[in-house]
């Protein structure tokens, strides 16, 4: 049975946090999430002046209301509620991962190409 996707979150997102994974860190990222239900996210992150990037990739779908990503290279899955407080934001709250604390949440924004909606 292939996963549910909610077509709202397809296409490409960035966001950033600082001081939620690990302290003096600042993270960037821009996210496809592909109709297929795939992903690759590239992150940005700045500590003490140092810039190190890294592309991840990975599943995605939906289930009972909430939103999972499964990363390939770490083989975890993270889980977390998500909410549309605008038409072009979706707002984040961690349910449950390895790599997160249980406080972690941040808010994604729709990116468009040549400033036009997709």
């Amino acid at each position: 049975m292939p996963n549910k996707i909610d077509q709202k979150l397809v296409g490409t997102w960035k966001g950033n946090e600082t001081d939620q994974q690990i302290n003096g860190v600042s993270k960037y990222w821009v996210l496809t999430r592909f109709p297929d239900g795939t992903f690759s996210i590239m992150f940005n992150m700045i500590k003490d002046c140092k810039v190190t990037s890294t592309v991840e990739t990975g599943q995605w779908w939906i289930e009972d209301g909430k939103y999972y990503e499964l990363h390939f290279y770490s083989g975890n899955t993270d889980i977390y509620t998500y909410s549309f407080p605008s038409k072009n934001s979706v707002k984040y709250k961690i349910v449950d991962s390895s790599m997160v604390g249980e406080t972690y949440e941040f808010i994604d924004t729709k990116v468009f190409v040549n400033g036009e909606e997709e």
